[in-house]
């Protein structure tokens, strides 16, 4: 990967271990009292009763197994293509200041609070970069 930077100067490789997520986590326990207070703070006509009822499912199991965990320590949890697709969301969350966070602001003119484009690592360049790309999972911007 650090190849493809020196190649490429517009190419930058960022590491999950990079970054600081911490403004993302949040106890899944204040995350699922929130949801049931809204979901009940609705009229019974408005409701979801089985979603309701769901969260607070949710919520006994985090309250008997790990009262302390957190969005991102559940996340942790899992390594498969949910917990790709997780960071990678939170990642598009940071947009151009992830760049500038890792320290590597070299990509033409970034601003803090810019936009940036995302390529899975899974994705294979064909062409120049821009002009033929095969997306293998997907391409978010």
């Amino acid at each position: 990967m650090g190849k493809l930077e020196q190649n490429y100067r517009n190419i930058k490789v960022i590491y999950n271990s990079d970054l600081n997520y911490s403004m993302y986590d949040k106890k899944l326990t204040t995350i699922y009292l929130e949801n049931i207070t809204k979901l009940e703070a609705q009229s019974a006509s408005e409701r979801d009763e089985v979603l309701l009822n769901g969260v607070k499912k949710s919520l006994e199991d985090v309250l008997k197994n790990n009262p302390e965990e957190t969005l991102i320590s559940s996340h942790n949890k899992d390594k498969g293509h949910l917990w790709f697709d997780f960071y990678r969301n939170l990642f598009l969350l940071k947009g151009s200041d992830a760049f500038l966070e890792a320290g590597k602001p070299g990509c033409h003119h970034l601003q803090p609070g810019g936009g940036c484009i995302y390529l899975d690592a899974d994705m294979l360049l064909t062409d120049k970069l821009g002009t033929c790309i095969y997306l293998m999972v997907s391409l978010s911007m």
